[in-house]
């Protein structure tokens, strides 16, 4: 029997509606590391999830071989995982692409997820799994959210903001009607590199931006030895929120809609700068997985009908 998996690949996180996430970064070799996954694809090995690995840095996720190699990797680890007790995994799959870059995108998005059949071995699973892509549908990333709640949202007009690794995607409806969309390039890995070029110039540290989300999940930061609270960096926050929501102010008509979703990685820990902007703004439950569980919902819905 075929399965429907949602699978979004983000720049900063990897992934799927069976709740598999990781970084996504892929490194070559065999080495053992903690929070990470060690596999093998047509005899290379590789490193998946390690923050200090090679993520995707243009907001064209296939532009380069690099690019495509990391979402193809990540991609089918993911897939691997999601399925940890089946070595035979037949699958129609559901993705996204940046909702400003999706004509442009989705068509060499679902070229490459095409390719993603093959043979896997995920050491931990232990077995080798045979992965077998049917369907592959593309949406714009963000949207599913409306579609998911489409019998309140229905008579109502809604904005979708979906903060990632790479990017910000805002959507505007009217109904179930896109009105309005734009994909902004400040995404969190952005503001990582910015938390981090301050504290390593302040301080004297040797953060990398790939450490920052731990550093503010955890709320401090250490300097040889102290603990000194991340509350330091609220104003680079505050600044970095309030560029982008100036822009957005601009392009949508934020003060007359009657729903505004938070989606995505961010959405928790920027919820609270975002609510000084849009009073009303509601953070949609387990948004770090809303696309992916949005993804699969659009396809059960499209293929299963």
């Amino acid at each position: 029997m075929k399965n429907i998996l949602g699978l979004d690949n983000g720049y900063n996180f990897t992934k799927t509606s069976k709740g598999i996430v990781f970084c996504s970064a892929i490194r070559k070799g065999q080495e053992f590391i903690n929070d990470s996954h060690q596999i093998e694809i047509n005899g290379e090995h590789y490193i998946v999830g390690e923050k200090i690995g090679s993520y995707i840095a243009d907001s064209d996720k296939l532009k380069t071989p690099q690019s495509r190699e990391i979402v193809k990797v990540c991609s089918q680890t993911a897939i691997g995982l999601s399925y940890p007790h089946d070595e035979f995994i037949e699958l129609d799959l559901v993705v996204g692409c940046p909702i400003a870059y999706f004509s442009q995108q989705k068509d060499e998005m679902k070229k490459l997820m095409q390719e993603l059949s093959g043979e896997i071995y995920i050491k931990e699973i232990g077995k080798k799994q045979t992965i077998t892509i049917h369907e592959v549908l593309v949406y714009p990333q963000g949207i599913g959210v409306v579609f998911k709640h489409s019998s309140e949202l229905a008579k109502e007009t809604s904005l979708v903001i979906d903060i990632g690794g790479g990017t910000w995607d805002v959507a505007q409806f009217d109904g179930l009607k896109l009105t309005q969309k734009a994909t902004y390039q400040e995404g969190m890995l952005i503001l990582y590199e910015k938390i981090a070029q301050y504290l390593n110039a302040t301080h004297y540290t040797e953060y990398e931006a790939s450490e920052i989300y731990s550093l503010l999940d955890k709320g401090y930061f250490t300097v040889y030895g102290d603990k000194k609270s991340m509350d330091e960096v609220k104003p680079i926050i505050e600044q970095h929120i309030n560029d982008i929501m100036t822009k957005i102010k601009r392009s949508f008509a934020v003060t007359s809609m009657a729903n505004v979703f938070l989606i995505g990685g961010g959405a928790d820990s920027m919820a609270g700068y975002i609510k000084q902007h849009i009073p009303n703004v509601i953070v949609e439950k387990n948004n770090q997985f809303t696309n992916a569980e949005c993804f699969e919902y659009m396809g059960s819905l499209k293929l299963r009908g």
